[in-house]
């Protein structure tokens, strides 16, 4: 079965180092950018199925990395979802632009976000949207 594919967004190697491994127990396919920019140079020519992002990195970070997201036909039916070092209400209200703003080192938080905005999503995931391929099986988390 085809693996879920996410775009994880952390300038922080040490938070990256985190994540990953999570991600990866998940049965995840992921790809790393180190900030907003090199994300959006990598989603010219790949659709994922999730954005998970840090908020605060340089020279584009993730709220910038959300709206600009967001303005792409091709790209905004992919649910995005913020990182941040403190869980920050502001954020959460961005125009709606994230599905889920968690802090960084909630491990169980993390988990159970990805696998709600997945199931939500999962019926046709955003790469289906754009190119007409088949949905993928059902998620399962144990």
């Amino acid at each position: 079965s085809k693996k879920v594919e996410i775009l994880f967004v952390e300038d922080a190697q040490f938070f990256r180092h985190l994540v990953i491994p999570v991600l990866e127990s998940m049965n995840f396919s992921i790809r790393t950018a180190k900030d907003g920019q090199q994300a959006c140079d990598i989603l010219r020519n790949y659709t994922p199925d999730l954005i998970l992002t840090d908020i605060e990195m340089p020279n584009m970070n993730g709220i910038e990395l959300a709206k600009w997201v967001k303005e792409q036909p091709a790209l905004h039916m992919i649910p995005v979802i913020a990182l941040t070092g403190t869980k920050n209400k502001h954020i959460e209200l961005e125009n709606d632009m994230f599905e889920d703003v968690l802090v960084k080192l909630d491990r169980q938080s993390l988990v159970a976000s990805l696998a709600k905005v997945l199931e939500k999503y999962q019926h046709q995931t955003p790469a289906e949207q754009a190119t007409g391929k088949p949905s993928m099986p059902a998620l399962s988390y144990t």
